[in-house]
């Protein structure tokens, strides 16, 4: 082997040993070296490109402050103040997952929908409010707000009647009104059996008060209502009562009818018809008013009507009370004036010195556990009259009763 030769071959190159076997480590000779494809020169299409065209903004997100934003009559009607402070309280730890939508007017924005969510920033004690900003014509934003509050399960179904007739009244078709709130037409037309003026006060009267919202019910009874009043009040009692379900309201409305086919009763004429309404509305009207009376003396006044509300309330504190909010009862007493306070408790002191008087069949007549004349706080008042006690602090007496009861739950 020549020396030239030697030289010029093309042998592995050899690498310090690897310290785990012992061997040398080996380098192969690096592969031949490859030129990459040729590519294709770059264009530049800086001068000969088309600018995109920009898209108009349907809506855009801004946090926008609470004293700028306008809240017109809206769809929703009835908030529950315990709902609104959960809310309030997820807000305070999360944030406010769901904007609401504004309509911009000038330099302020008028709500279209959210007012609920307004409500309870401001509980959480905010300043500003994340919102979808959207211009919209009037109607527009009628139909977005009535669309997005019909989509909530909590609407109260007053609120929801009201929304369904709204619609109605502006795309005048059951089935556009259907398609608009994603529901059947069946369900539309139900709805708006409840907000047509013929729909009788003993159905709307249970509607108003929220004692059911069963929409079959209603339409039932207000059936019922124009061919038996008797049946119609019966049965309105039992929906008070919580004793009928649709079965039965489709029954006696069955009964009525065969009754009425087998014998025919006098038709009514228009006007006949007309001044029937005209009553319904007026007894309507005339218990709306004594509502009105009642709720105002109950809040404001001092007399009957307040005392019994005040024991109601009272008694259904202490023997029910709300677990997440122990001081309910105290805040009820902080909320009372001082007419309030001093009737209250001269009520209990009569009701004490009254007891005094009692014979043994008097005393069993207000102990016994059920249909008893006397409310709890009454019970109480009489017990420690017995005992020589003089009641003379309804915070005392409360925060007793509450202590008993919360013996009795844990034993």
């Amino acid at each position: 082997m020549n020396a030239t030769a030697t030289k010029t071959a093309k042998v592995p190159r050899y690498e310090p040993t690897d310290p785990d076997t012992g061997e040398p480590r080996v380098t192969p000779p690096p592969a031949p070296h490859k030129q990459p494809p040729k590519l294709p020169a770059k264009v530049s299409h800086a001068k000969t490109k088309a600018a995109a065209p920009e898209l108009p903004a349907i809506s855009v997100v801004k946090l926008v402050p609470l004293d700028l934003i306008d809240i017109e009559p809206q769809v929703r009607t009835i908030f529950d103040d315990d709902s609104l402070q959960e809310l309030a309280d997820d807000i305070s730890a999360r944030g406010l997952l769901q904007p609401v939508l504004l309509n911009p007017n000038g330099g302020r924005f008028v709500l279209i929908a959210g007012e609920r969510r307004i409500r309870a920033c401001r509980l959480a004690g905010l300043s500003d409010i994340p919102a979808l900003i959207t211009k919209a014509s009037q109607a527009d934003a009628l139909l977005m707000q009535l669309a997005e509050n019909i989509q909530r399960e909590d609407l109260e179904l007053q609120d929801e009647v009201n929304a369904i007739r709204l619609l109605h009244d502006n795309l005048q078709s059951v089935q556009a009104v259907a398609e608009t709130v994603k529901k059947s037409p069946a369900w539309v037309s139900k709805r708006l059996a409840l907000s047509h003026p013929d729909l009788h006060w003993q159905a709307r009267q249970l509607m108003e008060d929220g004692i059911t919202e069963d929409v079959e019910i209603l339409n039932c009874l207000s059936s019922i209502a124009e061919l038996s009043y008797g049946k119609a009040n019966d049965l309105r009692q039992q929906i008070r009562e919580g004793k009928a379900t649709r079965e039965t309201a489709r029954q006696v409305l069955k009964e009525l009818k065969t009754e009425a086919k087998a014998k025919p009763g006098p038709i009514l004429s228009d006007a006949e018809r007309q001044q029937t309404r005209q009553a319904q509305e007026q007894q309507m009207a005339e218990w709306k008013a004594e509502r009105a009376a009642l709720d105002k003396e109950r809040n404001e006044g001092h007399g009957e009507p307040f005392i019994e509300h005040a024991l109601y309330e009272l008694t259904t504190m202490c023997t029910e009370p709300d677990f997440d909010n122990a001081n309910e009862a105290d805040e009820f007493l902080n909320g009372l004036n001082a007419a309030q306070s001093a009737a209250l408790l001269a009520h209990l002191q009569d009701y004490q010195a009254k007891a005094k008087d009692w014979n043994f069949e008097q005393w069993a007549d207000v102990l016994r556990p059920y249909d008893t004349p006397a409310s709890y706080l009454e019970q109480f008042a009489a017990v420690m009259a017995l005992k020589g006690q003089q009641l003379d602090n309804l915070y005392a007496v409360v925060a007793i009763l509450q202590a008993a009861n919360r013996e009795e739950d844990e034993a």
